[in-house]
């Protein structure tokens, strides 16, 4: 299992999938907070501060790191290193674990790489934060990285189990723009910009649940729940993702 393992993610940081997405998550906050500081200076003679930049990576994640599991997963069915696996007497259980905790390094990753870059792009080209404190700073980004990695258990297990085609693809990416909007109307009805909230009853329950506990829909507000519902949410879908995996990977035919 942990040569597998060892395998595996040494294999992730080498693809050149990962790297493209970890430059474009740089690249995403840098280019953002430059862009951001010109025109602010241009319109308006002012500096930006740091409140309204410093987790811009938020928006993008669960595209990024969606993006960035599937183009290292599906090279397991593609190279035939999955068949090469089997061949080998590796344990298809063994397989999907080692997949999933890949999974869970590339969100881990990618969210550390964009906290340190908004750190220190934000203490260059910003005023600093005028209303969040660092705890508050160091929780959210803890909260994201949770997401993240759940995210990139949960995208990893979707590929695995559809075979690395362009079925992965098309699943992978419409289901993230799916809970991107879904994630948008929840926030919308919770949450309204003015008026009462509006909705009652199962619907109220049901909406609250999920912002509460779905890991997607951490990502697109501030943290306002308490850190043990960010946890159980992000630990849930792995759990989840994971057991689903392994009996449906174990009942797969690989060809």
């Amino acid at each position: 299992m942990f040569r597998i393992l060892y395998s595996d993610i040494r294999k992730i940081f080498t693809h050149w999938g990962f790297k493209v997405c970890l430059i474009v998550n740089i690249s995403y906050h840098i280019f953002t907070v430059v862009l951001l500081k010109i025109v602010s200076y241009v319109a308006f003679k002012e500096s930006i501060d740091a409140d309204s930049v410093a987790f811009t990576y938020a928006g993008m994640a669960a595209f990024l790191i969606t993006a960035s599991t599937l183009l290292t997963t599906t090279s397991e069915y593609t190279d035939g290193c999955l068949r090469n696996k089997l061949i080998s007497g590796v344990k298809r259980y063994e397989i999907i674990l080692s997949a999933v905790i890949g999974g869970m390094v590339q969100g881990a990753v990618h969210s550390m790489a964009a906290a340190i870059t908004a750190t220190v792009t934000d203490a260059i080209l910003t005023t600093g934060f005028d209303f969040y404190t660092i705890p508050e700073v160091a929780d959210y980004w803890l909260v994201i990285t949770l997401a993240c990695m759940a995210i990139g258990a949960f995208s990893t297990v979707i590929i695995m189990v559809l075979g690395g085609g362009r079925s992965a693809y098309v699943v992978g990416l419409t289901l993230v723009i799916a809970l991107r909007v879904l994630s948008m109307r929840i926030l919308d009805k919770l949450f309204p910009v003015s008026g009462e909230v509006v909705i009652t009853g199962k619907t109220l329950a049901l909406y609250r649940f999920t912002d509460r506990f779905v890991p997607y829909l951490h990502l697109a507000s501030r943290p306002h729940y308490g850190f043990e519902s960010y946890l159980i949410g992000s630990f849930g879908l792995i759990l989840i993702s994971t057991v689903l995996g392994i009996i449906i990977f174990n009942r797969k035919e690989i060809v």
